[in-house]
């Protein structure tokens, strides 16, 4: 039996079999799930679910890792894999299944961070949460909404139910016309 070695830069056929699935559901969804303690939820199933992964990707791999070091490698990037597909998996099926009506709020803008990169710029939103208890709400808007956004205020968010009863925001649109400093500052 002939063995191959890998050279600087190469992934064994393992590793690439075990992250291959990562790119397919980790991405910015159709939604941000906004209710407490999902996000938890979602990354311990994903931990749970590892060890019967890894049986799979033993038989999987039965006569193809050609030694110990690319079977770790492929159970190490499971352990990192599992929670992200998870998370993924999660959000986008939560949003993507949910037919339920969606529910406007009004809310202000606690803080915007921009950041500038070669591709243009982009935003980071935090939003004062319309749940009493619940914790503020972050996200990143695309750069047509979040242009017109600034801290103190208000926007109008769409959430939906979600399909798990995780509430997830569908929409976010600035509040065009008097905000409240300019309430204050009028006679």
């Amino acid at each position: 039996m002939r063995t191959r070695s890998l050279t600087p830069g190469q992934t064994s056929w393992c590793s690439q079999r075990s992250l291959g699935l990562v790119g397919a559901f980790v991405q910015n969804g159709p939604g941000r799930i906004v209710a407490p303690g999902a996000i938890g939820t979602l990354f311990w199933i994903g931990l749970v679910a590892w060890l019967p992964l890894c049986g799979a990707v033993y038989l999987a791999s039965r006569g193809r890792c050609r030694s110990v070091h690319g079977f770790v490698y492929s159970i190490l990037g499971l352990l990192m894999a599992s929670p992200a597909v998870a998370l993924g998996a999660g959000i986008q099926l939560n949003a993507r299944l949910d037919h339920g009506a969606p529910e406007p709020h009004v809310t202000r803008v606690l803080a915007v961070t921009t950041s500038e990169s070669r591709v243009g710029t982009s935003y980071s939103v935090r939003l004062q949460s319309w749940r009493p208890g619940w914790p503020d709400v972050s996200f990143n808007p695309p750069s047509s909404t979040g242009s017109l956004l600034e801290p103190g205020h208000m926007v109008k968010v769409m959430t939906r139910p979600g399909r798990f009863g995780w509430e997830w925001m569908s929409d976010v649109e600035p509040m065009i016309g008097i905000q409240p400093e300019e309430e204050e500052a009028a006679p």
